[in-house]
């Protein structure tokens, strides 16, 4: 069983710097070939967050992608497509499970530092592993928002 995400979703985080009528959306390269990670922030304090292949975001068909009711369905039963988060000013903290590839569990959870640079644009600059001796990583990654309708409902069997 996975270990359960430390935090919990703080009540109310509405404020008018996390946008909710669309995705924040990055291209990572870190690892030769890219991934698209897509941000889907719910006013309850749950995130969304499915990776899709590099051949959709080259293509520009990442919209079409995310309309299909299969695609979402699919990413929606993956416990490493949810997360939680918790503002604070113009700070942001996402804390998601991600696979684990050694040891008893499968699941281990990340913590991901940001600032809201505007309405537009969210940066994240530190990953904290969870399982490794709670390491502290420098990452580099700029969300930017595209609006997006219909956004897909938050219902899932991972966060209560």
């Amino acid at each position: 069983m996975a270990r359960p995400l430390v935090s919990q979703p703080q009540g109310n985080n509405k404020t008018y710097q996390v946008k909710y009528h669309g995705y924040y959306g990055f291209y990572d390269q870190t690892y030769g070939s890219g991934d698209y990670h897509i941000a889907f922030f719910y006013e309850d304090g749950t995130v969304f967050y499915p990776r899709i292949a590099d051949e959709y975001y080259l293509s520009n068909k990442i919209d079409s992608l995310l309309s299909s009711p299969a695609f979402i369905e699919q990413s929606k039963q993956k416990r490493t497509n949810w997360g939680i988060y918790t503002l604070e000013g113009t700070q942001i903290k996402i804390e998601k499970w991600e696979l684990k590839h050694r040891g008893p569990t499968k699941f281990k959870t990340y913590e991901y530092f940001g600032e809201i640079k505007s309405n537009g644009t969210i940066v994240f600059n530190r990953l904290l592993d969870n399982y490794w001796n709670q390491k502290v990583f420098e990452i580099d990654r700029e969300f930017t928002f595209r609006e997006f309708r219909p956004k897909p409902d938050s219902t899932n069997r991972f966060i209560e």
